[in-house]
């Protein structure tokens, strides 16, 4: 049993193909780790080096089970980076948090960090531990109803006995148990019983991408008459069997027209309600409060549209006498009845528009004449209701389905059941994809009751609580379940777009707000780089790239300096100067944002000085390009995607669950096959989430309260807002092949000419080439010019090419070396 439960996770291990974290396996962090243990975080205290360059976090573990390693049972010190002291913390992305009450397996070796000249807490081990493989080498537990009980980087398990197998196979020992057995007896019985509860979270993200929850599409914005149509008073009714009923409502912004007809279409799950429901049955509709009375309107009809459709069929008689003004707050228009096929599964009720013009709701200037009738100008119908199962406590909706986090937005789910005393929320973190849930702190929420719960959904979960079931984390994507104090739960969804690290001001939670805490008055970010940057020019192109296109997306103040050979700045004197090298991280860690931050009085938080440290492990690794066009070779990391990701966090934007965008945790990587263009994660232009994230962090910034708040209450320190810049001089194509030009700097500074031409045109780089340089010339949609290929050689510095044979139009220009990429574009008319 145990040598197939070892190829199975070897498999899974082969599998993987995302890595911002480059996933170790298993097998390799337990033979690299010396120390191997079960425990749980007592407390943590965050500290100061001597220099005041870092800050570390000293943690002491109380020992559950030691698998490997000379410990004895009872405390070890174990010291991560990053932390708190004072108002002072430095987060640093892609990086093992630990708080009090989080409890799991960890990989450890002896450290070689500098250590607290406090002891904090006199351990009974004296060795001092730290983390090779830093966040994969931490493997969380969690209990509450629902979750998964183990969540590693790489794969997730159900049973914490298959975890000690696998250690004990991997290791050959037999592990020493400090707190006896009962621990794992009860996880045991837990996880049983949670099955019972377990949803089956892909479906339902799959489910709601298909129907687009978010109702942009259900929405026909124009003009002067407006109908909403709502889906209200969800409730589960029977015994054996059980039914979910639910009113379809109206409401109108205008007094004096009379509401004729409509057929709505409610999309339903199938596997919670049975298919083609009304030819099988299962559903039942009547008349309610606004047309009750049928002798005005006939008896409502629904027919099955669809497998998983039903129209409404809501028609006046055709007399025509006695139509109905509909009121402006959402009143119940039809009464629906449906039988519930399968408790266990969850699903939505949806509302979709017709696409012929008798499936739009009419209405008449007469209410007792239905002609001529006329079509409302504008119809909303994006409202829904979620079944979440039979028992007692149900989520019928969560409001908004769309929000970003760290914003201050406030998050409403309604539901039955919930109880009067506070229970807890949870929510997929984005950390790891949403490998484990995190649950809210009790800060976050503004009410609760048997029917409502509201939080301001925050940036960072990070819990004052400290209870077992808390994780430090990104809220993000997925599956949002509620669990009450007496333990029942039930499960929706919400989609995050984006995350900002936020703090709270005056009971309200805002996004932290970059800052120039500097002598130099810059209003911005000042990168200086070393010699591991300054002496590869594919490097240095690769990341001025990356830092040009966040300029041009959202106009932070971001500028690159001169060459350091050390980092010799100090935390304490809020010096600006912002590092970008190469240097030894973690093992799996491809690089890592440094930010420091700091509470200012009652204006919240402010950060300074990104530091941006790609790992020196995956020097080699490491494939440097910035054209859309290129394809990433087998088993090279895509350096420009990392770059723009790390960038990202530089502007204070968190991760986020969905793998098409920057702020995925993860990079795509395969070592057994090229990654296509199409699927780089560079195409920041495209990256919505991102742009309206860094937008946001930046507005804050350039609010004159804000900065005058900060001015007041920092002592006479000099320092500058933030301001923004401009991207006027990066020329950008939006097509396959355009390139940023100047910026990569290795060819000065290019001109085309004559631009437009009809006949000819020069290529001048201004200065002698020190190798040679080809030059290919493509249309707008990437195509290249067969006949265009040319090359200047070294020493030369023009090339004049012949276009008379071009057709009219846009044409890009693309210049490589053996060193750097550059490029530009000419009109032939």
């Amino acid at each position: 049993m145990k040598s197939i439960l070892l190829s199975a996770i070897l498999l899974f291990s082969i599998l993987i193909s995302k890595a911002q974290v480059i996933p170790e396996d298993i097998v390799t962090r337990i033979n690299n780790s010396q120390y191997i243990f079960e425990g749980k975080v007592l407390r943590s205290n965050a500290y100061y080096t001597q220099d005041h360059r870092m800050i570390y976090t000293s943690s002491t573990i109380d020992i559950y089970k030691i698998f490997k390693g000379n410990l004895t049972c009872g405390t070890v010190e174990v010291i991560t980076k990053g932390g708190c002291v004072g108002d002072v913390c430095l987060d640093i992305s892609h990086s093992l948090t630990l708080k009090r009450g989080m409890l799991g397996i960890f990989l450890c070796n002896e450290s070689t960090l500098e250590q607290s000249l406090i002891d904090y807490y006199p351990e009974t081990n004296p060795i001092k531990l730290d983390f090779p493989y830093d966040i994969q080498g931490y493997i969380k537990y969690f209990e509450d109803d629902f979750n998964q009980e183990v969540v590693d980087y790489q794969y997730s398990l159900d049973s914490l006995a298959q975890v000690y197998n696998l250690i004990d196979l991997y290791t050959q020992l037999n592990f020493i148990d400090c707190h006896g057995s009962s621990a794992l007896a009860e996880r045991e019985t837990r996880a049983q019983a949670r099955l019972a509860h377990k949803q089956s979270d892909d479906s339902i993200q799959q489910y709601i991408n298909a129907l687009n929850i978010s109702g942009s599409s259900n929405t026909i914005n124009t003009a002067d008459t407006n109908l909403t149509i709502s889906l209200i008073n969800p409730q589960l009714t029977g015994t054996n069997p059980k039914y979910f009923e639910f009113d379809i409502a109206f409401n109108d912004n205008v007094s004096g027209v009379y509401f004729a007809n409509h057929f709505p279409k409610i999309i339903y799950d199938t596997l919670t309600f049975v298919p083609n429901i009304k030819a099988a049955g299962k559903v039942w509709v009547n008349n309610s409060t606004l047309i009750a009375d049928t002798t005005s309107y006939k008896p409502t009809i629904v027919q099955d549209y669809a497998r998983n459709t039903l129209n409404v069929y809501i028609i006046n008689k055709n007399s025509g006498i006695n139509l109905v003004d509909i009121p402006s707050s959402p009143t119940p228009v039809v009464h629906l009845k449906l039988e519930i096929n399968n408790c266990g599964h969850s699903g939505y009720l949806l509302q979709s528009l017709g696409t012929q013009p008798y499936y739009y709701p009419h209405y008449s200037m007469n209410p007792n004449l239905a002609s001529p009738l006329h079509q409302y100008d504008s119809i909303i119908n994006s409202s829904y209701l979620y079944f979440s199962g039979c028992g007692s406590v149900q989520i019928f909706s969560i409001v908004p389905t769309v929000v970003s986090a760290g914003t201050n937005d406030t998050v409403t789910v309604s539901g039955s059941h919930f109880g009067q005393t506070k229970g807890k929320v949870f929510l997929k973190e984005a950390d790891q994809g949403g490998a484990y849930y995190l649950n809210l702190d009790s800060s976050d929420y503004t009410s609760w009751n048997d029917s409502i719960i509201q939080f301001v959904m925050p940036g960072i979960v990070d819990s004052a609580q400290q209870v077992l079931n808390q994780a430090f984390g990104t809220p993000g994507t997925g599956p949002l379940k509620v669990q009450t104090a007496s333990g029942d739960s039930a499960e929706g969804f919400i989609k995050v777009r984006f995350a900002l690290t936020s703090s709270i001001v005056n009971s309200q939670k805002y996004p932290n707000t970059p800052f120039d805490f500097s002598a130099f008055n810059r209003g911005g970010v000042k990168f200086l780089f070393d010699t591991s940057f300054t002496n590869y020019p594919q490097r240095m192109n690769i990341f001025l790239k990356a830092m040009h296109e966040w300029v041009c997306l959202a106009n932070m103040h971001f500028e690159a300096g001169d060459t350091i050979i050390a980092d010799t700045i100090s935390a304490l004197t809020f010096d600006t100067i912002s590092i970008v090298k190469f240097d030894t991280l973690a093992i799996g860690t491809l690089a890592q944002t440094y930010l420091y931050s700091k509470s200012i009085g009652n204006c919240g938080r402010y950060y300074w000085r990104p530091s941006i440290i790609f790992n020196s492990l995956y020097s080699s690794a490491f494939w440097c390009d910035t054209s859309n066009c290129d394809t990433v070779p087998i088993g090279k990391r895509d350096m420009y995607a990392v770059a723009l990701h790390e960038l990202g966090h530089a502007h204070g934007v968190n991760h986020q669950n969905d793998q098409t965008k920057i702020l995925y945790y993860a990079s795509f990587f395969s070592n057994t096959s090229v990654i296509l263009p199409q699927n780089r994660q560079i195409y920041l232009d495209d990256d919505t989430p991102a742009d309206s994230a860094a937008h946001k962090v930046i507005n804050r910034a350039l609010d004159p309260n804000i900065a005058s708040c900060v001015i007041s209450n920092f002592g006479g320190q000099p320092i500058t807002p933030i301001h923004l810049s401009d991207c006027a001089h990066i020329h950008r194509i939006m097509s396959c092949s355009w390139i940023g030009i100047n910026e990569l700097g290795k060819f000065g500074e290019i001109e085309v000419y004559p631009n437009p031409a009809n006949s000819e045109i020069s290529i001048n780089l201004g200065e002698l080439a020190d190798e040679e340089i080809s030059i290919k010339i493509m249309d707008i949609t990437g195509k290249e010019i067969d006949e265009s290929s040319k090359r200047i050689m070294k020493g030369e510095s023009s090339l004049n090419i012949d276009i008379s044979n071009f057709n009219l139009g846009v044409y890009l220009i693309k210049f490589e070396s053996k060193t750097a990429t550059g490029g530009s574009m000419f009109i032939k008319n």
